[in-house]
């Protein structure tokens, strides 16, 4: 129909069509916010964030930390598309983790960091 017809809407509800928008509200997402971490299995924690809207899936990182405070090398969490559950796995048990999370999404595909939560490893 709209080959043969362009962009008339009378013409597409005539063949039986139903008109559907074409755009998609999508902004910048806003940043997540960490509501609990918890342990899991052994050199596991799940990271519960709050629902962000538009969010196609949420990543983050895991940053050891050292005795005297300094930043290790950050470990990739990878995509997972539930806000509830977000499973940190291959943490080393009784190592301090600084968590950080964001959306992935929206019209700047990533939303701004969480402000990061520090939890131990069990």
């Amino acid at each position: 129909v709209e080959t043969k017809h362009g962009d008339v809407l009378s013409d597409l509800l005539a063949s039986g069509f139903e008109a559907q928008s074409t755009t998609r509200n999508t902004g910048p997402l806003e940043k997540p916010v960490i509501r609990r971490i918890k342990d899991g299995d052994s050199g596991q924690l799940l990271v519960t964030v709050n629902k962000v809207d538009r969010a196609a899936s949420y990543e983050g990182q895991a940053t050891p930390l050292a005795a005297n405070g300094a930043l290790g090398t950050p470990i990739g969490i990878p995509a997972q598309t539930s806000s509830r559950r977000i499973e940190v796995n291959g943490l080393e048990p009784g190592t301090q983790y600084q968590i950080r999370i964001r959306a992935v999404g929206g019209s700047t595909g990533h939303s701004p960091w969480s402000d990061p939560v520090v939890r131990r490893c069990l």
